[in-house]
């Protein structure tokens, strides 16, 4: 546009009626409290269009578990994410979304997808045994709480714990 002004061939006075509009919104992993809204909306939405009769909320452990991940796609991931997880939950006949309707990988970078923000800082860090017994113990076994105190998600911690014989795998 600046050059059309140079040449001569636009006014600056048009050019300043056509100049762009910066509007800089920052992602959604920094606004969380629009994060826990879209996913209110996202349910409720999904709910009233497929099962009006049913009655369907999003856990608090769904939103948590929302709150945590980056969601590189921005809105558009977490909506479509948080349709699906509705979806699935509404086949089961549940009256709560919870975090097991998530796909794991779902908010989370395909380049980091598995790793632990502390594995990301540092790819051989990982908590120790004792750590995560520590950790646990701390939380009153609360595995959210732990997660939080050891800068993990709760799903890598369920993991972490299987993988060492501290707790059983569940199906």
């Amino acid at each position: 546009m600046s050059s059309l002004v140079a040449d001569g061939r636009l006014g600056p006075d048009l050019a300043a009626w056509f100049a762009p509009t910066t509007v800089t919104l920052p992602p959604l992993r920094a606004r969380k409290v629009d994060l826990v809204r879209l996913v209110a909306r996202e349910v409720a939405a999904v709910a009233a269009s497929h099962e009006p009769s049913q009655q369907i909320a999003p856990h608090a452990k769904l939103v948590e578990a929302c709150c945590i991940r980056t969601w590189p796609g921005n809105v558009r991931e977490l909506c479509a994410t948080v349709r699906a997880a509705t979806l699935e939950a509404l086949a089961d006949r549940r009256d709560l979304v919870r975090p097991e309707h998530l796909a794991p990988t779902a908010g989370v970078s395909q380049t980091v997808a598995g790793q632990t923000a502390v594995e990301r800082k540092n790819p051989l860090a990982r908590p120790d045994r004792e750590v995560l017994i520590t950790a646990l113990a701390r939380a009153n076994g609360e595995l959210s709480v732990a997660a939080r105190a050891l800068n993990l998600h709760r799903d890598r911690l369920k993991a972490l714990l299987v993988e060492l014989g501290l707790v059983p795998d569940e199906p």
